[in-house]
């Protein structure tokens, strides 16, 4: 029996974020020799994630027995739970405001309501905050990977840099061709003639006629090894959001499901660009890009300037995130282990 069953989806229907946020707990639990396995749809290339770490799936329809079952997905919990696994203690990663039961022995919410969380889960401990969150490895070597660039970039190739400029579009695993071909319409009609378009996606679709090319990159583990280099990425605002910001990239985050408003609402009063209204979306990103990222648009003759304003905004902000975010994951961690015990 595995100390630790995990119970989350990662494919394009609901993206990639339950994977992410779980296997930075999925690493910490490995480190500390507990025996995990994981349950769900996860379709490539999330699954390879899982695989790497050494994790074995199990299939859906095998009703594993584990001595705690973690469960981030907002179905449920009976859908979720079959009568065989009743009798092990349950952990929610988030909550859909909906749900209550008994087995429920540990709520971690960074953005939910404590005491709601505490009248719905009254045998639960509840562990709400953004201290709570923790990243991943992959996460912590792309942070640090940005500050060496960063620190290796002077005033003599500031002006190269203009050259090869680069805006990244990604909103993860979800297919969200719309709304990506209305993001590179706004840009294509503001970008400097210099700047590249890449958009990573789990397929590749038909781009609107632009002025430039526009590149198409599937979505794989070298994502955050390339995305150091951006200018700027447009996302969701959900946890790549989240991982962006905390490694220092500029970045601007889109609302495109409700379960995103609290996280963006947060992350936002850290000085964080967000935009919640779709509906508004080519005023809003045209009016962030001529006030925030000038440095895509004007004569590379201003970069200078701009290149270390906009990297101390970013430097900022990641601080305060890096401030707030792990701090309480030992402590975190610490609560999963007693539950098996």
């Amino acid at each position: 029996m595995p100390d630790f069953l995990f119970r989350f989806d990662a494919n394009q229907r609901v993206g990639a974020g339950h994977l992410m946020r779980c296997v930075a707990l999925i690493e910490g639990l490995l480190e500390r020799s507990y025996s995990v396995r994981v349950q769900g749809d996860i379709s490539k290339p999330y699954s390879d994630r899982l695989e790497q770490l050494g994790v074995l799936r199990v299939d859906n329809d095998h009703k594993i027995n584990a001595k705690c079952i973690f469960i981030d997905d907002y179905r449920d919990l009976s859908e979720l739970i079959s009568e065989e696994q009743t009798h092990a203690p349950v952990v929610i990663f988030e909550d859909n405001g909906h749900r209550s039961s008994p087995a429920v022995k540990l709520v971690i919410s960074a953005f939910g309501n404590k005491l709601q969380l505490k009248h719905r889960y009254p045998n639960a401990r509840i562990c709400c905050g953004i201290g709570y969150l923790s990243f991943r490895a992959e996460i912590q070597r792309a942070k640090i990977q940005n500050r060496v660039q960063h620190l290796n970039v002077t005033t003599g190739n500031l002006v190269g840099m203009a050259q090869q400029m680069k805006v990244i579009i990604t909103f993860g695993a979800t297919v969200q061709q719309d709304l990506i071909n209305r993001v590179i319409r706004v840009l294509d009609g503001i970008l400097h003639e210099s700047c590249a378009v890449t958009v990573y996606a789990p397929v590749e679709f038909n781009f609107p006629d632009c002025d430039r090319p526009i590149y198409f990159e599937p979505i794989t583990e070298a994502f955050f090894r390339n995305v150091v280099t951006a200018d700027l990425v447009i996302c969701a605002a959900g946890q790549t959001f989240l991982e962006l910001l905390y490694i220092g990239i500029p970045v601007v985050g889109l609302v495109i499901a409700t379960n995103q408003i609290d996280c963006a609402t947060h992350l936002r009063s850290l000085g964080a660009t967000v935009i919640e209204f779709l509906d508004s979306l080519e005023a809003e990103l045209t009016q962030i890009l001529l006030e925030k990222w000038p440095r895509l648009h004007k004569n590379t003759t201003e970069i200078i300037n701009e290149f270390n304003e906009s990297g101390e905004r970013n430097k900022q902000i990641s601080t305060r995130i890096q401030d707030l975010i792990g701090y309480r994951e030992t402590e975190l961690l610490s609560h999963l282990s007693n539950l098996i015990l």
